[in-house]
């Protein structure tokens, strides 16, 4: 694993801290560990706002609606 030295408020710092109240094995892995939800809900995010983008698009154009539409009437049948 490569090494990075970071700085902390207090809160965060207490919370590291105590890194084995909450299930982890030691600091590394409670980091690893809010890297990767911090990670996951940034992707989500993303995801959901260009869904969102598509999907205002997806209005505007009707005959995009009516091809989605008889695509999924045909995908039905």
């Amino acid at each position: 694993m490569q090494k990075m030295n970071v700085s902390l408020n207090p809160e965060n710092y207490k919370l590291l801290s105590d890194y084995s109240l909450y299930g982890f094995k030691n600091r590394s892995e409670a980091v690893n560990s809010a890297i990767n939800l911090l990670n996951r809900n940034l992707n989500k995010s993303l995801l959901q706002s260009s869904a969102e983008l598509y999907l205002e698009e997806y209005k505007k154009d009707q005959e995009i609606e009516n091809l989605t539409e008889s695509a999924l009437n045909d995908f039905m049948e």
